[in-house]
């Protein structure tokens, strides 16, 4: 049973047959999945994030945005998805932080704005949000949003590849 909205996987169509079933907490949040015949989960999920987010669950509005960001359950839509990782994100939310930096450095559903990118990314990045720091680093090194500054690169970067970030270890050897 889903302990916040007393259905069991059956009823949501949620069977034995699903590769990832919908992993329930006690909040009600879960991973969406495809089922081995094709046939799209995510739409009956995502109708469970979309409670819980207005309802201010704060990993469902980051799971929401990722959801609009990539037309998971619902249409695409960079609006949307940047409204819900502003949502999760003015909560502390480290990942919606470097989320919400990803679409202002990209200008998806925002006005492009490296400045904004980078403070998303800086206060993801102090709570050792692994990619994160891996964008900080690439900033600093092409001087994107930043001055560049291969020293302040070097950090971040080492902070990420610490965290066994490959991306962050091929990039320090760069520098």
């Amino acid at each position: 049973m889903f302990p916040s909205i007393g259905k069991s996987f059956n009823q949501v169509g949620f069977g034995d047959n699903a590769y990832r079933r919908v992993w329930i907490r006690g909040d009600g949040i879960g991973t969406c999945a495809i089922s081995p015949l094709g046939v799209n989960l995510f739409m009956k999920v995502v109708r469970w994030y979309r409670k819980a987010a207005e309802k201010g669950n704060v990993e469902a509005q980051r799971i929401l945005g990722a959801c609009y960001d990539d037309g998971d359950g619902v249409e695409k839509s960079p609006k949307d998805a940047v409204y819900w990782y502003r949502k999760a994100a003015e909560e502390g939310d480290p990942e919606a932080e470097n989320s919400l930096g990803n679409c202002y450095e990209k200008g998806e559903g925002v006005e492009q704005s490296y400045d904004m990118a980078i403070y998303w990314y800086k206060k993801s990045a102090a709570q050792g949000h692994v990619m994160a720091q891996y964008n900080l680093g690439l900033a600093y090194y092409y001087g994107t949003g930043v001055e560049k500054d291969i020293q302040e690169a070097r950090r971040w970067l080492e902070l990420s590849s610490k965290q066994g970030f490959n991306l962050a270890s091929r990039m320090l050897l760069k520098l």
